[in-house]
């Protein structure tokens, strides 16, 4: 630590350059919230102190987030030495926090390390831990490549960060990664597939069975948009006589949506009452797949690469609003894309398995696919349809399969990528 000669300025010396402190203005913050904690005089202030009061926590704040986020990097340099050193422990047991925070320090922490100007913002209060988690994220959702290209963009960051609120913050990168992603998306989804996860315990203390785990964002879709139509339509009618009538309320009907989704389930695998979700999307990225301009936009948040909102496109698990060049609204997706009841009736008698030779996966599993797309003028009729399990219509549209149907006789050809 070095000290100009008026020791106003304080230089703390970090890992990739030097933080600046106003030691005088610090001091003077950090006095200000002990007073106040000391004489208990919140509620006894005005609008304007109580707001200086909080810009003040925010100063100590910023300088207490950089001690402890230099303290876990420190710790995760240790620990590259001794296999003894947990990082995310020594954070949670000295700092009184869960491991979950901890961890999370430790993951801010790596995120100065890439990104070294953030320490000096962080110090400055011009930045939060807010800032930081939104750019780890980022970075988790790209290849080692492609988040070294990402974090070489440094300067961006910390000047988007500087400026913008943390939401804002997000926006901005998830627009930087998709320019940078090389696979459309498809590889990352891929990823997240792999990762879905759910687990269900009894809590002892309460007596429950509790549930917790994560969805990729093709299933997440589904499974919210069902949960959101049944929880309206509760809400709709009476509401049930266990329904808490506080802030409980939205949670106990989630639980409940949740077990008559499950009390569906006969119905939604017969094609009956499918949930559907909005996608927003530009004419050429439909046709032809991402270009400079495209626009995507999900109904709830999600993203997902086009060639799999091209799979849902022909089973009506989306409504696309299809925008031409100029922006106008030039197609709503149409009912008439889904299979009727007698079709399906027909299909199962000719197909009690997915239509790819060797797949045993039952009829009632599968989707109906068009071979010639929808979208490209393909007719909701018998003769250009055939089921497909799950990953076969992955195949399809994400994988590159071509298929031909010869209508006499139903002889499918598949060619595959590599001819």
């Amino acid at each position: 630590m070095l000290v100009v000669p008026d020791e106003r300025v304080v230089l703390v010396v970090v890992r990739g350059g030097v933080v600046s402190v106003d030691l005088v203005v610090l001091v003077r913050s950090f006095s200000c919230l002990v007073s106040a904690s000391i004489t208990d005089d919140v509620t006894e202030r005005t609008r304007d102190s109580v707001e200086s009061l909080l810009v003040d926590a925010a100063r100590v704040q910023s300088m207490l987030d950089t001690v402890r986020l230099a303290a876990a990097r420190q710790l995760e340099r240790l620990a590259d030495r001794s296999a003894m050193l947990d990082p995310a422990e020594v954070l949670a047991r000295h700092g009184r926090s869960s491991g979950r925070q901890a961890r999370q320090t430790v993951r801010r922490g790596r995120v100065i390390d890439d990104i070294p100007l953030l320490s000096d913002l962080l110090a400055d209060g011009a930045v939060s831990v807010d800032h930081l988690d939104v750019i780890a994220q980022a970075l988790s959702r790209l290849e080692p490549d492609e988040r070294a290209v990402l974090a070489g963009d440094s300067a961006w960051i910390a000047a988007i960060a500087a400026r913008s609120t943390p939401e804002a913050l997000a926006r901005a990168l998830r627009q930087r990664v998709r320019q940078l992603s090389t696979d459309t998306g498809v590889a990352r989804f891929e990823r997240q597939r792999r990762a879905t996860t759910l687990r269900f315990w009894n809590d002892p203390d309460t007596g429950m069975c509790r549930l917790a785990g994560e969805f990729d964002p093709e299933n997440g879709a589904r499974l919210t948009t069902r949960l959101r139509a049944i929880i309206d339509t509760l809400l709709a009618g009476p509401l049930p006589e266990t329904c808490p009538d506080d802030d409980r309320k939205h949670g106990h009907l989630t639980a409940l949506a949740l077990l008559e989704l499950l009390n569906s389930v006969p119905g939604a695998r017969s094609g009956r009452g499918q949930a559907e979700f909005l996608v927003i999307i530009d004419q050429q990225t439909l046709w032809h797949g991402v270009h400079a301009g495209s626009r995507v936009e999900i109904d709830g948040g999600f993203e997902l690469p086009v060639e799999t909102l091209r799979r849902h496109a022909c089973t009506a698990n989306i409504i696309p609003v299809v925008l031409g060049g100029d922006g106008v609204v030039r197609d709503v997706g149409r009912a008439q894309r889904i299979a009727t009841p007698a079709q399906r009736r027909s299909m199962r008698a000719m197909y009690p398995t997915c239509a790819i030779p060797g797949c045993d996966t039952a009829f009632h599993d599968c989707q109906l696919h068009h071979i010639l797309y929808w979208r490209n003028g393909g007719r909701t009729d018998e003769d250009n349809f055939i089921p497909l399990c799950r990953k076969h219509h992955r195949n399809v549209h994400e994988g590159g399969w071509q298929l031909h149907l010869r209508p006499r006789d139903r002889i499918l050809t598949i060619t595959q990528p590599n001819g």
